[in-house]
């Protein structure tokens, strides 16, 4: 009776010392901190006062690339990230697992099942383009070859299946249709005839892993085949040792999301370049032989 009287007490004792410790902000913030030197360390959970991805936080040592202001790389790190950091589909519905991502892009999907992976891939890099005035430059090609253009798809150019092989035509008098609106229909007819198959007909092999710079891509063609994003890099400046992360629209068409680092959870969305030949992340599993670049 006195064992159990004694084992209550102290389970009592346990739960109220608990109980304040959760309630003591300066006890909390201890926890995260390094001991004796009163420096936060790295956090690798998503804080929502994280605004874009160019601030999400570096494990200590660690300085982002130097990169031009103009550049898709300086403007990739100016995304705005959706403080409710929740995952949903093109339908507006939560996807089951929410475990695998770190932080959500403030990027739309769309109402329909379009914008997967390779297509949010190619959604970054026309719409960095397009924030550029670089229409002409907007370009992604069909299996068959066929050049999906904007400056042209704005001057009323249209593109029609027929059979296997692609057709254009032209739908309108020449209007000049340089407005987001406008990206985004053409957005959508790439959508449904380009790939992970021709995204990486379109882009060529990185042979130097170590090489790895933001807008870089992982990208394995097929069906199924699989597309990732390099939306930043960082140098350890003392070894000079690289780390990476990584974004991806998934199946069905989903927000784009980076992902957390599965391998070593302390990280968090951060990837390390060291000799392992595959990356694993939380969804599928790549090659390093399999990183290209536009």
């Amino acid at each position: 009776m006195k064992i159990w009287i004694s084992s209550f007490v102290m389970i009592c004792f346990l739960f109220l010392f608990v109980c304040r410790y959760q309630k003591d902000p300066a006890k909390q913030d201890s926890a995260f901190k390094v001991p004796g030197a009163g420096i936060p360390v790295f956090n690798p959970h998503f804080d929502p006062s994280i605004t874009s991805v160019g601030k999400i936080p570096l494990p200590a040592g660690y300085n982002r690339l130097q990169v031009n202001d103009q550049s898709y790389a300086a403007w990739l790190r100016k995304i705005l990230l959706r403080r409710q950091n929740i995952v949903c589909m093109y339908n507006k519905r939560p996807i089951a697992n929410q475990f695998g991502h770190y932080a959500v892009l403030d990027i739309s999907t769309g109402q329909r099942d379009l914008q997967q992976c390779a297509d949010a891939i190619m959604r970054l890099k026309a719409e960095y383009l397009f924030s550029i005035s670089a229409y002409e430059q907007i370009n992604f090609i069909a299996s068959d070859k066929t050049v999906f253009n904007f400056k042209e798809f704005a001057k009323g150019q249209r593109y029609a299946l027929r059979g296997r092989s692609m057709t254009t035509f032209q739908s309108h008098i020449d209007n000049s249709c340089y407005t987001h609106p406008c990206l985004m229909q053409f957005l959508e007819c790439v959508f449904r005839y380009c790939s992970t198959y021709t995204l990486q007909l379109q882009t060529t092999t990185k042979n130097d892993f170590s090489s790895i710079l933001p807008g870089d891509m992982l990208v394995k063609g097929g069906s199924p085949g699989h597309a990732m994003i390099v939306l930043d890099v960082a140098k350890n400046t003392a070894n000079s040792k690289i780390i990476y992360m990584l974004g991806q629209g998934f199946m069905p068409a989903q927000n784009i999301h980076i992902v957390k680092n599965p391998g070593n959870l302390s990280l968090g969305p951060w990837y390390e370049v060291n000799d392992t030949k595959k990356i694993i992340t939380p969804g599928y599993i790549f090659e390093k032989s399999q990183l290209r670049k536009w």
